[in-house]
């Protein structure tokens, strides 16, 4: 029973969380886990919610018993490709506990496996990055989905980054965003007249069609990047980032029958982006011209959704001050995951993201945009659903 089996026996089942995790399992697992998934699902019921949570939380533990495995495994090559050798098989099955040694931070040209496909990197290859870590795909994070570059980031005492966030409102934004409450209700009375089009399936279809069951951008801001579209027919959208975001921008130009063009910067897009978006740019958006994003005519969309990381060097400096006061009056612009005026959401904590920081100060302060649509804002006052776009417009 190969993964895409286990994919499409769990998804009877459970929803598209699971769904996500169910995606993620490697080869490794694969052969390990998939009699073991078969046969916990086997047992349940599709209605039995009780031994649903029953099944996902033996499904869960079975995970992290086998990712323990696989990761003593890789530690085994890593320590072989740092010491300049090979791991063999038997270094592979027999792997001990990882050791201090290993969990340092590798300099220079310390060499590590890539757990996907066993490649051998060089750290060098990512330029500012001090570490790796592991990291783990689907909603339980036990699945092993490769190794990642990391930044090891000095603080001077540990309140710096306190363990217990505070949770509370921004309430100055939020009084701030209330003044424009009347506006925000008459806009999404225009934008839901196209929410939920019947040409969009709830589950996966294709590699092509947008669907609302996805993982990675929810329905109430799928609904509202459509409904946009639709509203507002762009002759251009430039999207920071490709996916999801992607189709559903392509499904609404086809339902609308717009003559509205996509172009994707991403250094890494999708290899199925290639057939939804008009043109791809492979590069990151901090090596692109400024006056590149002069195209963008009043209407059309500057779409960001990238690294959410306010950091010397990265896409967000360059964005907000590069590209965003260079843009034409009426130009529209979205950034994603934006929590504020709430504060981000627990799950939220160790990615250390800052661009919701930035969005309210933008919006309170700079005299040359005004928000357009604010979605968390919606949700907080009972309006919407929850989402995690905002939208500005250029004055």
């Amino acid at each position: 029973m190969g993964t895409r089996a286990i994919v499409n026996t769990i998804e009877q089942h459970v929803d598209h969380r699971t769904h996500e995790l169910a995606k993620g399992l490697n080869d490794e697992l694969d052969r390990k886990l998939a009699a073991t998934v078969q046969d916990i699902l086997s047992r349940v019921g599709r209605n039995d919610s009780a031994g649903l949570d029953s099944a996902i939380s033996l499904i869960e533990s079975k995970m992290q018993a086998h990712s323990k495995d696989l990761l003593r495994r890789i530690d085994a090559r890593m320590r072989a490709s740092v010491a300049g050798g090979a791991a063999d098989a038997a270094d592979l099955a027999s792997a001990a506990e990882p050791s201090d040694e290993v969990s340092k931070p590798l300099e220079g040209n310390g060499m590590l496996a890539e757990v996907q496909d066993g490649k051998v990197m060089r750290l060098s290859d990512y330029n500012g990055a001090q570490s790796f870590i592991p990291f783990f795909a689907g909603p339980f994070r036990t699945i092993l989905w490769g190794y990642r570059p990391a930044l090891v980031v000095p603080i001077d005492h540990h309140d710096v980054v306190p363990a217990e966030k505070d949770r509370t409102p921004y309430h100055r934004f939020d009084e701030f965003l209330t003044q424009s409450l009347p506006t925000f209700k008459q806009r999404l009375e225009q934008l839901s007249a196209y929410f939920d089009p019947p040409s969009i399936p709830e589950h996966k279809v294709d590699e092509f069609t947008p669907y609302w069951q996805n993982a990675y951008f929810g329905r109430t801001d799928a609904n509202v990047l459509y409904s946009m579209v639709r509203h507002l027919k762009p002759k251009r959208i430039i999207e920071i980032g490709s996916g999801n975001s992607t189709r559903f921008a392509r499904q609404a130009i086809t339902d609308g029958r717009l003559d509205t063009k996509i172009t994707c910067i991403d250094p890494a897009p999708r290899e199925e982006i290639s057939k939804v978006a008009d043109e791809i740019i492979r590069k990151s958006v901090i090596h692109m011209p400024e006056d590149y994003f002069d195209i963008l005519e009043p209407g059309d969309f500057l779409f960001n959704d990238g690294s959410h990381f306010l950091l010397h060097g990265t896409d967000l400096p360059f964005q907000f001050l590069r590209i965003m006061p260079r843009l034409k009056s009426g130009v529209f612009c979205h950034f994603h995951d934006i929590h504020a005026p709430l504060e981000y959401p627990p799950h939220c904590d160790t990615q250390f993201m800052g661009e919701s920081y930035l969005v309210a100060i933008y919006a309170m302060e700079s005299r040359n945009w005004d928000t357009y649509f604010p979605v968390k804002y919606m949700y907080s006052k009972g309006l919407m659903t929850e989402g995690v776009s905002y939208w500005f417009v250029r004055r």
